[in-house]
């Protein structure tokens, strides 16, 4: 689970930075805040880190919470990101800009 504050509302793309096995390990379960858990994933892109889009989330004002869970075996994270930047894609690790 993730906690994080945002200071202003704003619609957010969620990505995550991930590592599949194969095709019966490439997705997760995601939940953010009180809503409707949604699989996360699925895509083609096998033993290799990349980043995966995932749905735009509109966000209030406040505190956030978005639970990542496990869905299938051989899957690993090692970012997440929100970017209210519609156009942005991540690219190979991302560092925190202020």
């Amino acid at each position: 689970a993730y906690s994080f504050t945002i200071a202003a509302a704003a619609d957010f793309v969620l990505w995550i930075r991930v590592w599949w096995l194969d095709s019966c390990g490439n997705s997760l379960t995601v939940l953010a805040d009180d809503g409707k858990p949604f699989a996360f994933g699925q895509d083609g892109t096998y033993k290799s880190w990349h980043w995966v889009r995932g749905m735009k989330l509109h966000l209030s004002a406040g505190s956030h919470t978005v639970k990542i869970e496990n869905r299938e075996d051989g899957v690993k994270i090692d970012q997440v990101l929100f970017s209210s930047v519609p156009k942005h894609v991540p690219v190979g690790i991302e560092t925190i800009s202020r």
